[in-house]
């Protein structure tokens, strides 16, 4: 794996994931959590007030016909009954004046917290029926009674919520444990997530930052996950190998255009330090020409081969010296080297002619 100096850029964009993934997870945990508990509250209220409404129809049908004999004795035994329910905290029988007939009232609850719970319920009357309530405190249904249609009196039962209330906590409980133990995976998730979507980024990056500082065209990013990120790398392989390419060619042929132009022409040129605009100029130049004594009664006298190895030899180190001292070489006509002084460097005339002089030593 490549290493990368300038990761900060690159923090920032993971940590900005991480907190979006993360906060984007806190708040669907936190909506599903609220919609959950509202859900719970509204199907328990229902459970519960159906099951009160069942226990009012039952104890309907037991009192009905006491109240019509006046069976006193068997009323307030069906009330005794609801002590075997732990949530009823009382149950009361009115006239149709709203006088209490007979009551009931749980162990430890007090006559007013019956009464206040009463005080909240509309009476029921021989045009309303049916009636319910629920607070903070209890539920409490109402129900007329009726003998042969008329209205002689009402049916109250009340009912604690506090199982209710319990029940919701403990619904309330598990939601922030399971929504704490779901917030902790996003998390880690969240950066697993992060790390799979940016390590191929900082892998790129610090190919790339090695092509620049190290000209190095041979970088391979390998991946194994057929994705979006191997298509992009291999996207980055393919122009490293065109570059590569290009480079290679323009190597080559510099090395051929350096057979054929002078030093400093040559590296004026791809140094960027002259351009190559097809203008006129003027400039003053120190021109050399140089050529050997006798030369054409000299060939006379030797075979081809040895001529050629004379010129050669003649020529390299009359270049050579005119290299080591800053001369641009023109061109060579068969024994004759020409040379100036001032393009694309300037000498000055003293040392052009110092080293004029030294080339007839």
């Amino acid at each position: 794996m490549f290493k990368t100096k300038e990761d900060n850029n690159f923090r920032s964009i993971r940590l900005l994931l991480v907190r979006m993934l993360s906060l984007g997870s806190i708040i669907a945990i936190s909506i599903s959590m609220f919609i959950l508990l509202v859900y719970s509250i509204y199907n328990d209220r229902e459970h519960d007030l159906n099951a009160l409404r069942d226990l009012t129809k039952v104890f309907e049908k037991d009192l009905v016909p006491s109240l019509k004999t006046g069976e006193s004795l068997n009323i307030i035994t069906s009330l005794q009954a609801l002590r075997l329910y732990d949530d009823i905290e009382g149950a009361l029988i009115l006239d149709k004046n709203g006088e209490i007939l007979y009551y009931y009232i749980h162990d430890g609850i007090s006559q007013h917290t019956i009464l206040s719970a009463l005080q909240d319920v509309e009476k029921v009357s021989s045009t309303h029926l049916f009636e319910e309530n629920i607070n903070f405190s209890n539920v409490v249904i109402a129900k007329a009674i009726l003998v042969n249609g008329d209205f002689i009196g009402g049916f109250y039962i009340i009912k604690s919520i506090e199982t209710l209330k319990k029940n919701l906590r403990n619904q309330l409980g598990v939601q922030l444990f399971s929504s704490l133990i779901a917030i902790v995976i996003m998390f880690f998730l969240s950066f697993k997530l992060q790390k799979r979507f940016t390590d191929p980024i900082l892998e790129l990056k610090a190919a790339m930052e090695e092509v620049q500082e190290s000209k190095n065209y041979n970088v391979v990013i390998t991946r194994n996950q057929n994705d979006e990120f191997k298509a992009l790398n291999n996207g980055f392989s393919s122009m490293l190998e065109e570059i590569k390419s290009q480079h290679l060619k323009l190597e080559q042929l510099s090395s051929k255009l350096s057979k054929y132009l002078s030093p400093q022409i040559y590296e004026s040129i791809f140094t960027g330090n002259q351009n190559l605009d097809i203008s006129s100029s003027r400039k003053k130049l120190t021109v050399f020409f140089s050529d050997i004594v006798n030369f054409t009664a000299t060939t006379e006298s030797l075979e081809s081969e040895e001529l050629t190895e004379m010129l050669n030899d003649y020529l390299t180190q009359m270049s050579e010296i005119a290299l080591d001292h800053g001369a641009t070489i023109d061109k060579y006509i068969g024994d004759a080297i020409v040379v100036f002084f001032g393009d694309p460097e300037q000498k000055g005339i003293k040392k052009m002619l110092y080293y004029a002089f030294k080339w007839q030593w």
